[in-house]
């Protein structure tokens, strides 16, 4: 059983309120509309003016028991209250780094804000060297964040494969070659799959053939999850929504450069 006196202490202050956005979060906010103030610095930073803390406490002790297992309760319990606080004010962000042809499905702000803050807070330039003392909690916190916060469940899911997958780049080594593995089984699988919808649609293969490949692909993408480790649900979550998401995107990506192809005559 948890006692207040092994958990982060709370923040104080009769100002601090639930974050206006989403409110039964367990975001509080230092101020008494529960409003996050920033401001734009260029075009693409911000400058995040209000202090905020995450107060959910199940998801707290959680990680703490996580961290527990590495560390002393102490250590562990101030980690995670680094790890909840943003606290450096004002601190730039971009939001959420959400690729233009990928703007369709989410955009950079919305019920993940807070969480996307707190998460460039804790991946720093060194590998493991944020607050929690491992880039991969600190993907899984961000998951889990952004569930308190409403997002729905396949949205957070595909949210924390992307922000797993840049970690895992950034990691470099094995990481970054097990990644381009994947990548490429992953693209493999969706070509095979898509092929077999298109073959049957004009006739060429039986339905019943169609889905068996469909099937076939969807093992490729169990196996390939394999290749992320721990990780590996962010990778089958990935390669499983691929067979819509990446042809969804390609015509998102064929139409913005249409848009600027058109953009350079009329120049």
């Amino acid at each position: 059983m948890t006692t207040q006196a092994d958990t982060p202490e709370a923040h104080p202050g009769s100002d601090w309120s639930g974050w206006v956005v989403a409110p039964d979060s367990g975001f509080r906010v230092d101020d008494d509309k529960g409003q996050v103030v920033v401001a734009q610095i260029t075009q693409e930073l911000f400058s995040v003016k209000t202090e905020f803390v995450f107060d959910h406490q199940p998801t707290l002790d959680r990680y703490r028991r996580k961290l527990e297992e590495k560390v002393p309760p102490d250590q562990a319990a101030k980690m995670v209250d680094a790890a909840r606080t943003f606290a450096d004010v004002p601190s730039s962000t971009d939001f959420a780094s959400v690729p233009p042809f990928l703007g369709w499905f989410e955009r950079p702000y919305g019920r993940h804000t807070l969480a996307a803050i707190l998460h460039d807070q804790l991946i720093v330039e060194e590998p493991n060297g944020g607050a929690l003392g491992s880039d991969t909690l600190a993907d899984s916190f961000f998951r889990d964040l952004i569930g308190a916060s409403g997002v729905p469940m396949l949205k957070r899911w595909l949210m924390w494969a992307a922000v797993a997958a840049r970690t895992r780049w950034a990691a470099e080594g094995p990481r970054r070659i097990l990644l381009v593995l994947w990548v490429i089984l992953g693209v493999i699988g969706v070509g095979f799959g898509a092929q077999a919808l298109l073959a049957a649609f004009f006739g060429s293969i039986t339905w019943s053939t169609a889905f068996g490949r469909l099937f076939l692909s969807f093992l490729l993408g169990l196996a390939s999850s394999a290749l992320w480790g721990r990780q590996w649900g962010a990778g089958l979550v990935a390669a499983l929504t691929g067979i819509w998401l990446i042809p969804a995107s390609v015509f998102v990506v064929i139409g913005l450069a249409v848009y600027w192809a058109m953009e350079k005559v009329a120049d």
